[in-house]
């Protein structure tokens, strides 16, 4: 209803049922950002490959759940609206200026408000505190899925800066599994780094927990390769 009052012409998302696209590009007038309802609150502005991410953790009302790399909270927000009224998203990203944008005026306008918390350090296991129901990483990455957007981002990004990634990547990984239930769920979002000759995309292999469970997650499928997708722009249109 916003576009169509704008003459703007839109489409359903291909996988995402969340999501519109606009197939005509940034709108006149100001883009996205100006029209009707952003202000409200009423749509965001997201990769429809984020979407997805937020929809495989099949997050629940009433659920606890991490968003270990949080960065400027779009998929936090989305989380925020599987688990209300009366879940929670707690909120960790060791950048201080992104988890600024998480909370405060643009969570109140997502309708994400006291469902979203943002915290200050990094959470750990306790006894205090329950382990979570689902665990959220989408890791630091080379950015390399997004070349076809920004492609002087290659001349960015050497080998060795890409093995320190992956050691990055993996560190976040294990800090992150110890957070969830092991009967829960467990959802990470990979930019797999590449070889030099680019042949070789291997996922670091997680906690055995994690990996591989022992029984059927309910409504969560029976195994680690049913929730397991590679998306490519070339393909799916998405990074």
């Amino acid at each position: 209803t916003t576009a169509a009052t704008r003459r703007v012409r839109a489409v359903p998302t291909a996988e995402s049922p969340w999501g519109i696209w606009l197939p005509d590009g940034r709108p006149p007038g100001g883009g996205v950002w100006q029209l009707p309802g952003f202000d409200e609150g009423f749509f965001e502005v997201q990769d429809e490959g984020s979407q997805l991410i937020s929809l495989c953790t099949e997050a629940a009302p009433g659920e606890r759940v991490i968003d270990y790399c949080a960065g400027r909270g779009g998929k936090a927000w989305a989380l925020a609206s599987m688990v209300a009224p009366s879940g929670v998203v707690e909120a960790w990203d060791i950048d201080v200026d992104a988890k600024r944008q998480v909370s405060g005026a643009r969570a109140a306008q997502n309708g994400a408000d006291g469902l979203v918390r943002v915290l200050d350090e990094a959470p750990v296991p306790s006894r205090a505190a329950p382990l979570a129901d689902v665990v959220l990483v989408d890791a630091p990455c080379s950015s390399t899925g997004a070349l076809r957007r920004h492609p002087s981002q290659r001349w960015a990004i050497d080998e060795a800066g890409v093995e320190r990634l992956t050691a990055v990547q993996l560190a976040i990984l294990v800090e992150a599994s110890r957070l969830v239930d092991p009967a829960a769920a467990w959802c990470k979002a990979e930019a797999f780094e590449a070889s030099p000759n680019g042949a070789d995309f291997e996922p670091w292999p997680l906690p055995p927990r994690c990996a591989s469970p022992s029984s059927p997650l309910p409504g969560r499928g029976s195994s680690s390769e049913q929730h397991r997708r590679t998306l490519l722009p070339s393909v799916e249109g998405t990074d």
